[in-house]
């Protein structure tokens, strides 16, 4: 569940109808009835700043989140921000890194979004910053069209058993083993941590 921005006045810019509030409000209510919570940001927000975004790793820290989704705007030509693009990751890169030393055991996903601005080496140059997860588009391809948030792209629609297949042998090819565990939070089941460094 990303809270998207902890700027107040960014927040409400795009979302005038919801609370800035509560959006941080529901993360700590998921997580005090027992949620694994994984928050985040999008990053090229039109109106972000450099302030606003170590404010966000702030509250990355604070919230002590399980896992941290930082991704990229997509722009969608059916939304207010058709015009807002983003086709550079080096920012997204550079906070992946700053939010792996400060929050040191979080899970850090290199999401579909990543993958969607640099095509073929979007995930392993998230893996190389810090991340440690990978995040696959696995929607059953009759329904994907209902979810098209990050329209032509043609890597997204490559079938999951395939898709697993690309993905797990980008993994060895990296020096890196895929973990046969569930993916449980390093912070609240740090066996899991000890048991993925082992194998």
């Amino acid at each position: 569940m990303k809270f998207e921005t902890s700027d107040p006045e960014l927040y409400y810019k795009l979302h005038p109808d919801l609370k800035y509030e509560n959006r941080r409000k529901k993360v700590i209510e998921l997580k005090e009835i027992g949620y694994q919570i994984g928050s985040g940001i999008i990053v090229g927000l039109p109106g972000q700043t450099t302030e606003s975004i170590a404010n966000d790793i702030k509250w990355f820290d604070e919230l002590e989140l399980d896992m941290i989704a930082i991704g990229p705007y997509i722009h969608h030509p059916d939304t207010p921000l058709e015009n807002i693009k983003l086709n550079d990751l080096s920012l997204v890169l550079k906070i992946v890194a700053i939010t792996r030393i400060i929050t040191k055991d979080t899970l850090i996903p290199a999401t579909t979004a990543i993958s969607t601005i640099d095509v073929f080496n979007g995930r392993q140059r998230i893996l190389k910053a810090g991340g440690n997860v990978i995040m696959p588009n696995v929607t059953p391809g009759h329904l994907r069209k209902k979810y098209e948030i990050y329209p032509k792209n043609k890597k997204l629609y490559t079938k999951p058993e395939k898709l697993k297949e690309e993905i797990e042998k980008m993994v060895v090819i990296m020096g890196r083993k895929v973990a046969k565990n569930r993916g449980d939070s390093y912070k609240r089941f740090p066996l899991h941590k000890k048991l993925v460094l082992q194998e």
